[in-house]
């Protein structure tokens, strides 16, 4: 089984996802050969909440939020009172911990299980130090380097290939983690994009579709692709634009291009060429990859298998449906948002607003179309819920962000 996570990459800039500009010939033929899942939403808009909740398919606040954000939550902080939205931190960092032990991650449900685990991860929130998330990998590939930012994608690929055909006789479960489609960009001048902001953030896309191309053709000749299990997804989208170049970024806001993501997955047992149009969420991701191998999924996980989306045994029921909850900003006031239905609810509780905007993905028929009251209902009904949870919890002190994981941190564009 192969993980590859493209950072920062949005749903949009795809061509499987309507992008006419030729940024992924690789994945959308991936796409075509497997299942592609139109709307799959993240549960933060940045990296480390994002992947807490991935892996172990546990929202944010149950990973990895401290008390410092439950106390802003309820209003409690000078800041919070203030409602100035300017003279909130720029970062939040503050608010997050690393993953608390007790919660199982896929590595170590896929190990004790037998798999041979490994990954190779760039971005720096997910040191071991910080995110905990090297837990039940055999191998955790992290540079440690005082200089060395991030690997191109091809060095990660190359290093993922040669061990997968060095354990080409077991079961294998490997997570690789591409940051090409972060900050900063290259041009990347062979692809012919040009330029400006969204030119080089697309020709970075490009070149990491290359190398997944180049990776997929290596299994294809150790005669495993047929074989294995391929998922591509992001942690969370970006706010870059061609119109408009003012960048936007991520990790403060809600709006569709930082929390709707690709999900692609190919593979034994997969049919060809399906689309998935119902709202998924990324926390999705690990229940259904356990039910594709046959293994039972942690009862204590808040994801759902999206098998029988695609053979309806038994199709999802109206009353099935969970809401698509993204949260933990990093930047700003905190903003809870909760698809349901036909409806994303935006909640600010430390302001007590609550706005709602038409979502645009296709749901099934069977689905009940909440009214705007009852949307808004679910929404802030969740978040009561959470505060109470939250509040009786062992909540994590916030992370240690020594100097030298700053500087990193820095060059990626965080802590400015």
């Amino acid at each position: 089984m192969v993980w590859i996570c493209l950072d920062d990459l949005k749903a949009a800039s795809l061509g499987c996802y309507g992008r006419r500009r030729n940024t992924s010939p690789n994945l959308d033929a991936l796409a075509r050969e497997g299942v592609r899942f139109e709307w799959c939403i993240s549960q933060s808009s940045w990296s480390l909440p994002s992947y807490t909740s991935v892996f172990t398919s546990r929202y944010p606040y149950e990973t990895v939020l401290t008390r410092e954000y439950l106390r802003h939550l309820r209003g409690e902080t000078e800041i919070a009172r203030s409602r100035d939205p300017y003279r909130m931190p720029k970062m939040n960092q503050h608010w997050f911990g690393k993953l608390r032990p007790e919660i199982p991650t896929a590595a170590e449900v896929f190990s004790r299980a037998g798999f041979r685990t490994a990954a190779w991860t760039n971005n720096q929130w997910l040191a071991p130090a910080l995110s905990g998330l090297d837990r039940g990998f055999g191998e955790y590939v992290f540079t440690t380097k005082p200089d060395a930012l991030v690997p191109p994608a091809n060095e990660s690929l190359t290093a993922a290939a040669d061990w997968v055909e060095h354990h080409r006789q077991e079961r294998f479960f490997i997570f690789i983690h591409l940051m090409d489609a972060h900050e900063p960009w290259h041009e990347r001048a062979e692809f012919g994009f040009g330029s400006r902001a969204l030119d080089r953030y697309e020709s970075e896309i490009r070149f990491a579709d290359q190398q997944i191309g180049t990776f997929l053709d290596r299994l294809r000749q150790l005669q495993l692709r047929d074989r294995t299990l391929v998922v591509v997804s992001s942690d969370h989208g970006e706010g870059i634009y061609e119109k408009n170049e003012r960048f936007v970024g991520h990790g403060g806001g809600v709006i569709q291009d930082l929390i709707r993501v690709p999900l692609l997955m190919a593979g034994p047992g997969l049919p060809e060429g399906k689309v998935i149009k119902r709202t998924v969420r990324k926390l999705d991701i690990f229940p259904t990859l356990l039910d594709l191998v046959g293994l039972p999924a942690p009862p204590e996980i808040r994801g759902q298998s999206m098998v029988p989306l695609w053979t309806g045994k038994p199709e999802p029921g109206p009353d099935d449906y969970l809401p698509a909850v993204t949260m933990g900003m990093l930047k700003g006031p905190e903003q809870i948002s909760v698809i349901t239905g036909r409806w994303q609810v935006v909640l600010i509780p430390a302001y007590g607003s609550v706005q709602l905007f038409p979502w645009a993905s296709q749901e099934s028929p069977a689905l009940k179309l909440r009214t705007q009251d009852e949307a808004a209902a679910v929404a802030e009904n969740f978040v009561a819920e959470m505060v109470k949870t939250m509040d009786r919890q062992s909540l994590p002190p916030p992370v240690n962000i020594d100097p030298q994981t700053e500087k990193k941190l820095k060059a990626l564009g965080y802590l400015k």
